[in-house]
């Protein structure tokens, strides 16, 4: 079975932090890798996916530029995933990680498989990761 990673997130930094620690795994490929909310968009709706493939996609909730009052909604990724049938595990690794946030991704409109806050530490992305390739779903303690 293939597990690939989807990573969105508006940060370069976050993107290349992750892909550096994924890259250590063998079992894992980083198939694709977004900074906008078009880009990822994109990317789900062209995802042709096999039977023995499993792909997680890893994304933050706010694509705020600094300094731009527009907010491109990470939901929209979420809610894209859901609706295009294709077995995408959605994984929230946000620093919007309020109570409020945690139940909408929760709710039957995204049924996200878990949610990170940014504040963990790097173990606790991978084991939700690995939580949910498995077939689990994870949401980071701090958030309980």
């Amino acid at each position: 079975m293939k597990k690939l990673i989807y990573l969105f997130d508006i940060e370069p930094v976050i993107l290349a932090g992750l892909s550096s620690w994924l890259l250590r795994r063998p079992d894992i490929k980083i198939a694709a890798k977004a900074t906008s909310v078009d880009e990822a968009l994109h990317i789900i709706a062209s995802a042709n996916i096999d039977a023995d493939t499993q792909i997680i996609a890893i994304t933050e909730l706010s694509f705020r530029k600094i300094g731009e009052a527009k907010n491109e909604d990470g939901f929209k990724i979420i809610k894209a995933i859901n609706d295009s049938g294709k077995p995408i595990k959605p994984l929230v690794f946000s620093s919007l990680d309020s109570g409020g946030y945690l139940r909408t991704c929760m709710s039957q409109s995204y049924k996200v498989c878990g949610f990170v806050s940014k504040a963990c530490g790097i173990n606790t992305i991978i084991e939700a990761i690995d939580r949910i390739f498995s077939g689990e779903q994870y949401f980071s303690e701090n958030l309980k």
